[in-house]
C-alpha cells in the first residue's frame, strides 16, 4: 500500500491545503495529514489537537485520508507512518522547496518528496491570511477561505496567547582549562567539491563524514570553502573576462545561508556519527547578496557551535568574499580540549593567534584551499610550536579533471596545461612543531591521527607565560563592522 504524507503546521488547514489532499487521495492509497508541533509546548494561533479537528472536518469527505500529530520532524514521521512520498504543494521558493526535499530524504532515509500538480487556489490563500483575518474579527471572510465542514469550527476554536513560543534551553559545555582532558581521534579530509554544485558537494561530504566515523574519528575536519567550491578563478580570469560574471552567478547560487537545510543536514549528520564537525561553506546572508569564507562547527548534539567568517580575504579573493569581523571569533569547550579557527590566511594575522593563545586554546583548526605550497607546511610547524597546541591543517585536493563540464568556462580555464587547482597539503602538527600525519602529496585521502591535548599543556606550563598581559593589552572588538558595499552577481 503506497503511504503519502503531507506535512505542515497547519495553523489553521485551508482550501490549498485541501486542494492538496484530494490530490493525493486520489493518486495514493492512504494520505497522512502531519501536524508538526509540539503538543506539550504549542506555539501559533491554535493547538495542535485543535488543527488536527479542523483538519478532520474539512477531509471527512475523503475515506483514505487521516491526520496525526507529531512533535518530530518531516523525515522522522515519513518514516513512522511508512510512507512511500512526501507531498508538498509547489512553492514560489523554488531553492527552498528543493533544500527541504533534500533534508527530509536524508532524515527519512530515502523518502521523496514530489510536487502536487501547480494548480492551487487563488494566491492570496494562506495560513497567516486566515489568521489575520480571524484577529481582525473577519470570521465570515475567514470561513469563506477554509473548508465548509471548518468554516464554524474557527470561531468556537479556543486561540494561544499571542506571542506563544516554545522555548529552548542551551546546555554548557564543561570548562576545560586547568585540568586533564581526554584524547581524541582526528579525520582531516583532504578531498574535492562537486565544484558550484551544493547539493551534490552535500552528498559527498555526508559519505566522507560517514567514512571518517567508521575510521573512530571524533573531530572530522573538512577544508575552507568546501561547499560548494574555492572561487579559484579569480587567478585564472580578471574581474571582467569573458567568465567572471557567471562564475560568480553560480557560486552565489550554490551558497549557504546558515539555518538552511543544507546547515540542517550537516547538524543532523555530526548528531547521527556523534561527531565534531568542522566544514567549510561559502556563506550568502539570507536577506541580501553578500559572501563570506565561513567554517561552520557543528557539535555531536547537532548543534552550530560556531560559524566562523574568515577576517581577511586575499588577493582575488576580496572580489568575491566580504571579510568577516570579531563577533564570530570563538574558542569552543569540548571533552578533549578548547577549540579554535583560523581561517587560511588568518594563520598569519599575529594578533589573531594572540587571541587564541590568550584564551588558552588547545587545538586550532585552519580549514584552507590549498596548503602544499610556498611556506605554509613551515606556518603549520610554528603556529603548533608557538602556541604549544595541536594544529589541523586541512586543505582541498582539486585537479582540472575534477572540475565538473557545467563550470562556466572550464576548457579555457582549466584546460590544457594549466597547473591543477589545489595540493592538498593537509597536516595534523604536534604542539612541538612536528607534524603526526600527513596527507599524501598527491590524492584525496582521510588523514586520522590521535591527539591528547594534554601534551601542550604541559609544555605551555614548562615554558610559562609569554604573553605578558602585564605589559601588552590586545581588545577584540566584538560588535559587527560595518557593512561595506556587497559583492553580488548583477540582477540578484
Amino acid at each position: 500500500m503506497a503511504v503519502a504524507l503531507f506535512p505542515g503546521s497547519f495553523d489553521p488547514f485551508h482550501l490549498g491545503h485541501l486542494g492538496v489532499v484530494e490530490w493525493a487521495a486520489q493518486s495514493y492509497d492512504e494520505v497522512v495529514v502531519g501536524i508538526l508541533g509540539n503538543p506539550e509546548k504549542p506555539s501559533g494561533m491554535f493547538a495542535p489537537a485543535d488543527r488536527a479537528r479542523l483538519v478532520e472536518l474539512s477531509v471527512g469527505h475523503l475515506p483514505n485520508v487521516r491526520c496525526v500529530v507529531s512533535g518530530g520532524l518531516t523525515g522522522e514521521l515519513a518514516r513512522q507512518v511508512g510512507a512511500a512520498v512526501i507531498v508538498r504543494s509547489a512553492h514560489k521558493d523554488q531553492d527552498l522547496e528543493r533544500q527541504l526535499a533534500v533534508l527530509n530524504k536524508f532524515i527519512s532515509e530515502g523518502v521523496p518528496t514530489v510536487f502536487a500538480p501547480a494548480d492551487p487556489p487563488p494566491p492570496d490563500i494562506s495560513s497567516s491570511v486566515v489568521r489575520e483575518l480571524i484577529a481582525s474579527a473577519d470570521l465570515d471572510a475567514a470561513a469563506a477561505l477554509v473548508a465548509p465542514g471548518a468554516g464554524k469550527e474557527l470561531a468556537r476554536l479556543p486561540r494561544l496567547p499571542a506571542g506563544t513560543r516554545s522555548k529552548g534551553s542551551a546546555a554548557s559545555n564543561p570548562m576545560t582549562v586547568g585540568r586533564r582532558v581526554a584524547p581524541v581521534r582526528i579525520a582531516a579530509i583532504q578531498d574535492a567539491p562537486v565544484l558550484l554544485d551544493r547539493d551534490a558537494t552535500l552528498d559527498k561530504a555526508l559519505a566522507l563524514v560517514e567514512q571518517a566515523a567508521g575510521l573512530g574519528a571524533q573531530l572530522v575536519a573538512f577544508p575552507e570553502a568546501f561547499i560548494s567550491g574555492y572561487p579559484d578563478w579569480v587567478g585564472r580570469t580578471p574581474p571582467d573576462g569573458d567568465h567572471a560574471a557567471a562564475l560568480l552567478a553560480a557560486l552565489f547560487d550554490s551558497a549557504v545561508v546558515v539555518g538552511s537545510a543544507t546547515t540542517q543536514i550537516l547538524g543532523l549528520a555530526a548528531r547521527r556519527h556523534h561527531v565534531y564537525l568542522s566544514i567549510g561553506i561559502n556563506e550568502r546572508e539570507p536577506d541580501g547578496p553578500a559572501l563570506f569564507a565561513t567554517q561552520l562547527l557543528f557539535g555531536p548534539d547537532g548543534a552550530l557551535l560556531s560559524a566562523h567568517r574568515n577576517l581577511v580575504p586575499g588577493g582575488g579573493e576580496r572580489m568575491v568574499w566580504r571579510a568577516g569581523d570579531g563577533s564570530r571569533m570563538e574558542v569552543v569547550e569540548t571533552p578533549f580540549g578548547r577549540l579554535g579557527t583560523l581561517a587560511h590566511r588568518e594563520a598569519l594575522m599575529p594578533l589573531a593567534r594572540a587571541w587564541l593563545y590568550a584564551h588558552h586554546v588547545d587545538l586550532v583548526l585552519v580549514p584552507a584551499w590549498d596548503l602544499s605550497g610556498g611556506s605554509w607546511p613551515a606556518t603549520l610547524e610554528h603556529l603548533a610550536w608557538e602556541g604549544s597546541v595541536f594544529v589541523v591543517g586541512v586543505g582541498q585536493y582539486l585537479r582540472p579533471a575534477d572540475v565538473p563540464p557545467s563550470v562556466p568556462g572550464r576548457s579555457a580555464l582549466y584546460g590544457g596545461r594549466r597547473p591543477g587547482p589545489a595540493g592538498g597539503g593537509t597536516t595534523i602538527v604536534a604542539p612541538d612543531g612536528d607534524p603526526r600525519a600527513r596527507a599524501p602529496r598527491q590524492g584525496c585521502a582521510i588523514t586520522v591521527a590521535d591527539v591528547d591535548v594534554n601534551e601542550g599543556r604541559h609544555r605551555r606550563h614548562r615554558n610559562g607565560d609569554r604573553l605578558r598581559a602585564d605589559v601588552f593589552e590586545l581588545t577584540l572588538t566584538r560588535a559587527p563592522s560595518p557593512s561595506s558595499d556587497p559583492v553580488a552577481p548583477s540582477g540578484t
